[in-house]
């Protein structure tokens, strides 16, 4: 199982940008990706646009400690797209053998390491019986949330998607593989 985490963005709302934001003494990206390495996932794509050199730098000593297992690669596309371009890039940068990917969103810290080993538990329990097209989502208060797993058989739906949504449009066009996992209001809140 691999992880993507979006953190291409521009952030022109913060006019900052909201990965170097100071999270828990480190920024923000930095945590989440600290996240991601610390869960059953392997390798963990980061997907970086806006001043790449510089969130790069901030991830150097990840880098360095996570033995191959974090990668950062560039979205030559990321002021056209939104999220969907990052998407595309993040998924065609997977190994040949990834069972599925965990995309993450860079701007949600209070997502764990054990909410994102929840979704793959999840994924291998029904993954022998229903098939690799699963769509696994936290779910808070009747409220879908973030991270969301996608399973092996959406990635070429993935490769494909358009818009600010991301993911999010394969939800809605596949409620038959969507199965929800119950978790706290951490998988809701983002910056």
């Amino acid at each position: 199982m691999a992880a993507v985490v979006l953190a291409a963005g521009v952030s022109a709302r913060l006019g900052h940008p909201k990965q170097l934001l100071t999270w828990e003494g480190e920024p923000l990206l930095v945590h989440v990706v600290r996240q991601a390495l610390g869960a059953r996932v392997d390798p963990v794509v980061v997907v970086l646009g806006h001043r790449f050199g510089e969130i790069a730098q901030a991830l150097e000593p990840l880098v360095d400690s996570a033995a191959g297992r974090l990668r950062l690669v560039y979205n030559p596309s990321y002021l056209e797209g939104g999220q969907s371009s990052s998407v595309r890039v993040g998924v065609g940068a997977l190994p040949g053998g990834a069972a599925g990917v965990v995309i993450l969103l860079c701007d949600m810290p209070l997502v764990r390491a054990d909410h994102i080993d929840a979704l793959v538990a999840r994924y291998e329990e029904l993954r022998s019986t229903r098939g690799e097209r699963l769509i696994i989502v936290p779910v808070c208060r009747g409220r879908r949330g973030h991270p969301v797993l996608f399973g092996r058989g959406f990635f070429g739906d993935l490769a494909k998607v358009q818009g600010d949504q991301g993911g999010r449009a394969l939800l809605r066009a596949h409620p038959e593989a969507v199965v929800e996992v119950p978790a706290g209001e951490e998988v809701l809140l983002d910056l």
